[in-house]
């Protein structure tokens, strides 16, 4: 048996001036009697693009077929760009798991809205596959990118992008496919009302800040129905204008749907990204429970680590600070708890034994800041978790001490308060 249909979307005088493609797929009887499909027809996409496969003929085989388009592309006809040659040759492809989804799947635009720590890791990394990204950023931060440039220094591989894409105007350009939040977490709202206008009813944003209130922020501004709840796991710091500097666990991020389960668009997005070098990318069914076991962790190690102002190592061989770190990540499993996400009873410890695997001298973002005398996360980690129990009436004592401890550097840091550290000797 053999039947043939023209890929949707492809006329022959588009083809004719050399534009696109016209593909057949064939059904035909195997030796088993089953049936197997192959593709034919010219192809004419420009030298320039230099990727193994025919983005129509995959947009075609894969359109309405199987969700796993890795198993597909396998025994895809496979070519060289050239104009000269045709599809047809079948070969395994060369390229990653990346570039063979990025063409299945067709392209996306991806922006990010910041480039420190998170957003310049991530969209470096996503901008060195070959992804369409763009930063979005005010406009003394854009004049910056656009004059240093993006350097990653990491385990995983340097990269350097020397001219990355960035604007300050939300309302010029493109539409981005997906819009990526990685400010920090204090300035959600205001970077929201800023990126609105780049936003459309097919955007699909996902925010990667630490705490859990970043997704309803989102919502509040954005509208109902676009927002993913969304998390990165990275150790990394912007340690000049352009330059990150990455330390430890390989990067990944977390997406899912904020009412549970994993839908059709979150799976696009990470099959999209899931195969980009230096990074992972995955689907969460209960993200709201990713969100707070990330804030639990983040929370009690720069909570703990910037009142002993001493690296996670010390924190692990001392034991009164072990067990600090331990009674605060405890605390906050209740809460989380009682807010409605899944947190076993034995994770809180199981992370602090792994954190045995991580650099001595790891430090979270809000250890750094607070040592550092900046402006901090401090309201919106450990201060979110003390809300939240209060919402629920769960007492949380050690959070409570915590938190005053460290409400003054805080205040200071924000012009609130002005003091010196170590006052002139006063005779008592």
């Amino acid at each position: 048996m053999r039947q043939s249909v023209s890929a949707t979307g492809f006329t022959p005088d588009r083809h004719a001036r050399g534009k696109s493609h016209l593909a057949e797929v064939h059904l035909e009887s195997d030796s088993q009697g089953g049936q197997t499909r192959s593709l034919h027809g010219p192809c004419m996409r420009p030298n320039r693009y230099r990727k193994p496969l025919c983005r129509p003929c995959l947009a075609n085989w894969l359109g309405g077929r199987d969700s796993n388009p890795d198993k597909q592309i396998q025994s895809l006809p496979c070519y060289r760009y050239t104009t000269s040659q045709r599809c047809g040759k079948t070969s395994k492809p060369k390229y990653s798991l990346w570039a063979r989804a990025r063409i299945a799947l067709r392209k996306m635009r991806i922006a990010f809205v910041g480039a420190g720590a998170v957003g310049g890791y991530f969209g470096a990394r996503m901008a060195a596959a070959g992804i369409d990204v763009s930063f979005l950023l005010r406009p003394d931060s854009a004049r910056s990118l656009k004059r240093h440039g993006l350097r990653v220094q990491s385990p995983m591989g340097d990269i350097e992008i020397a001219r990355p894409k960035v604007t300050s105007n939300a309302s010029i350009g493109s539409r981005p496919d997906v819009l990526f939040f990685a400010c920090k977490a204090e300035h959600v709202r205001a970077a929201a009302e800023f990126a609105r206008p780049a936003v459309n009813p097919e955007t699909q944003v996902i925010p990667l800040q630490n705490g859990v209130d970043a997704p309803q922020m989102l919502e509040d501004v954005l509208g109902s129905g676009q927002v993913f709840g969304g998390l990165s796991r990275i150790f990394a710091e912007r340690v000049a204008p352009g330059r990150i500097m990455h330390m430890g666990i390989l990067p990944s991020i977390a997406v899912g749907e904020r009412g549970g389960g994993i839908s059709a668009r979150v799976r696009r997005v990470t099959e999209f990204l899931g195969g980009v070098e230096g990074m992972a990318i995955g689907c969460s069914a209960d993200i709201w429970s990713e969100m707070w076991k990330k804030l639990l962790m983040v929370c009690s190690l720069g909570s703990v680590g910037a009142v002993a102002r001493a690296p996670l190592g010390v924190l692990l061989d001392v034991p009164e600070s072990r067990a600090l770190l331990e009674a605060t990540a405890d605390e906050i499993a209740v809460v989380a708890r009682a807010n409605g996400a899944t947190v076993e009873d034995g994770f809180p410890r199981q992370q602090i034994a792994r954190y045995r695997n991580l650099s001595r001298d790891t430090t979270a973002s809000m250890h750094r800041d607070l040592e550092r005398g900046d402006p901090s996360e401090l309201r919106e980690q450990l201060g979110a978790a003390r809300r939240y129990g209060a919402a629920m009436g769960v007492p949380t004592p050690t959070l409570d001490t915590l938190y005053g401890a460290l409400l003054p550097g805080e205040m200071r840091a924000r012009g609130e308060i002005d003091y010196r550290n170590i006052g002139p000797r006063v005779a008592i």
